[in-house]
């Protein structure tokens, strides 16, 4: 296997702006460590989130938050709720070591949601396998990629990690376009009978952090919205053709792909500074968006319960919160809550 990997002027700026902040995240931008564990924390479950329905899991952040606790009925959905969770956290934490494809196969099993008293790896799949795109709720939307024949699934993945371990060590490529270029593939053939797009996002976060990328874990890679979603499936459909073959175009997806980092780059950023922003807050500012982050969300009443504040001191604060954009105002009147800004 050897991929040919063409750029142009858009990509190369893309790669050059990624290497930029990579340098200027060195030493975590100064947020405390504390700080950077409960940032960790919020991206993982927004994280989960967009994964889970981009894959056709129907989740909500409710469930995604209460899926450690004690006493859950483990459901299908729940399990493989936890499971993401679960191979995201442990991506974060072992990403130094080389790839195999025993590695996909154990993230795949740890993705749906295999117990730890009953743990196999992943089998790769033996039957044909079309792969569906769906909305933001989980539903098919009736586009359908085609995907490698299951005979042809072990010695694809096989070249493929021996590929990517090649490039990764030789340096022939920078490496994020290796990366962008084994994230294709994955999508392409699909090895598994479900959840190969979760496994393509692990894996992604798993190698950027690698590559020296230590910002990554610190927001989403993917919001999930709409056109980033038909972005997504455009530049696969154009992509992906005769990539086995050695000659296809990666430019499209290389350019959804890097687009999709500097995306996520900007937010890890903007998150950097409402955190140093932070430091001109208020007491009782501070103590507003500890206690949004640490709900996810909350309604006037709750704060005004938490924080002890009248009802007019705390309005005045939240306004000038929301117009500084450290949070986002969603509802109206009765309704209203507020949150971490979703573009973060």
């Amino acid at each position: 296997m050897n991929f040919q990997i063409d750029i142009d002027q858009n990509i190369l700026k893309m790669v050059a702006h990624l290497d930029h902040f990579r340098g200027v995240w060195s030493g975590g931008a100064g947020i405390p460590a504390t700080r950077r564990a409960r940032l960790r924390e919020e991206a993982t479950v927004l994280s989960t989130l967009t994964a889970c329905t981009m894959g056709g899991v129907a989740v909500t952040e409710e469930e995604i938050r209460n899926a450690g606790a004690d006493g859950v009925v483990a459901s299908p959905k729940h399990q493989q709720v936890v499971g993401f969770l679960t191979a995201l956290k442990r991506a974060h934490s072992d990403n130094a070591a080389m790839v195999t494809t025993r590695t996909l196969r154990d993230y795949h099993a740890i993705i749906l949601g295999c117990p730890d008293n009953a743990f196999m790896p992943s089998d790769w799949r033996t039957t044909p396998y079309d792969r569906e795109a769906f909305d933001s709720d989980g539903n098919a939307l009736g586009r359908v990629f085609t995907t490698l024949p299951p005979h042809a699934v072990p010695d694809s993945m096989e070249d493929l990690v021996t590929w990517l371990e090649l490039e990764l060590h030789g340096r022939e490529n920078h490496p994020l376009l290796v990366i962008g270029a084994v994230s294709l593939a994955m999508t392409a053939a699909s090895p598994f009978s479900k959840g190969n797009g979760r496994l393509v996002w692990v894996m992604i976060a798993r190698l950027m952090e690698r590559a020296g990328y230590a910002y990554v874990p610190y927001a989403r890679l993917l919001t999930g919205e709409l056109r980033e979603r038909t972005a997504y499936y455009d530049a696969l459909d154009r992509s992906q053709n005769r990539i086995w073959s050695g000659d296809a175009d990666l430019r499209p997806w290389l350019t959804f792909f890097l687009e999709t980092l500097v995306g996520h780059a900007d937010r890890v950023r903007a998150i950097a500074e409402v955190e140093h922003d932070s430091t001109s807050y208020s007491p009782l500012q501070r103590k507003i968006v500890e206690i949004v982050k640490k709900h996810g969300s909350a309604e006037a009443g709750l704060l005004m319960r938490t924080t002890g504040a009248n009802r007019n001191t705390l309005k005045d604060n939240l306004r000038r919160l929301v117009d500084r954009g450290n949070l986002e105002r969603l509802g109206k009147r009765r309704g209203t809550r507020y949150r971490i800004p979703t573009d973060l």
